[in-house]
């Protein structure tokens, strides 16, 4: 780097001065690409979007499972699992109503 630009010397011999190019265009090939995913807007909504389903559908199965031990516990026998699968049911359609109004875009 020269002290005064910043910048590598300028190289005199053909053959160092094409290896020098052969390297800026390689970097600025490397920062366009980093640009346009930084600007690609729908890619990155699209990775949010997928990202936030996988937590709700882990966060659901937890519940359920967690619904799940919990009638076990109860020892009330299969039809005690009525009700707690119904408030699974309902916390799911929650879930899901909270991520379909985000993805419009309303808090």
């Amino acid at each position: 780097m020269n002290a005064t630009n910043g910048h590598r010397p300028t190289p005199r011999e053909p053959e160092a001065l094409r290896a020098e190019i052969a390297r800026t265009r390689v970097e600025l090939g490397e920062t366009v690409s980093a640009l346009a995913a930084k600007v690609d807007v729908k890619a990155r909504a699209q990775e949010y979007r997928d990202q936030f389903g996988a937590r709700v559908r882990q966060t659901a199965g937890e519940v359920r499972g967690r619904a799940g031990q919990l009638a076990h516990r109860a020892g009330r026998g299969p039809g005690a699992q009525w009700p707690m699968l119904g408030a699974v049911a309902a916390l799911t359609l929650v879930l899901i109503g909270l991520a379909s109004r985000r993805r419009r875009g309303g808090h």
